[in-house]
């Protein structure tokens, strides 16, 4: 195992970073979603629509490469961490839904695209054979 102070060590790089970029990192593993789906949740908040996908993705490039974050996004990491440390995370606004779990229409439409898939296959594998 690392030592904390090794360059490689993630709390070492979690230390060593900006603030700002640390508090979303933590905000986004709290919410456990992607610190992109963060940003594009945090866009959302601040400016009431969804983000331009090449926009977002222009933002999120330049967070990726050491930029400082949007002040929006960072506004929004600060209200989440706030929560957690009050306790009250999974209470607000910001609390993940369970997964949804199949149902017997979409077990139905698994069973039968893999059967089309094999169908295929065999189809294919006995042409191979026949030639």
């Amino acid at each position: 195992m690392l030592s904390p102070a090794h360059p490689l060590d993630p709390r070492h790089l979690l230390v060593s970073l900006d603030p700002r970029t640390r508090d979303i990192i933590q905000a986004a593993s709290l919410l456990e979603i992607s610190e992109y789906d963060f940003l594009s949740m945090a866009y959302l908040e601040w400016y009431g629509k969804e983000a331009d996908p090449d926009r977002l993705s222009k933002i999120f490039g330049r967070y990726m490469y050491g930029h400082n974050p949007p002040f929006w996004g960072h506004r929004l990491a600060a209200e989440v961490l706030s929560l957690d440390a009050a306790g009250e995370l999974e209470n607000s606004r910001f609390n993940a839904r369970p997964p949804l779990h199949a149902n017997m229409n979409d077990i139905i439409t698994g069973l039968g695209q893999t059967l089309v898939l094999l169908a295929i296959i065999i189809i294919l594998f006995e042409s191979m054979i026949n030639l």
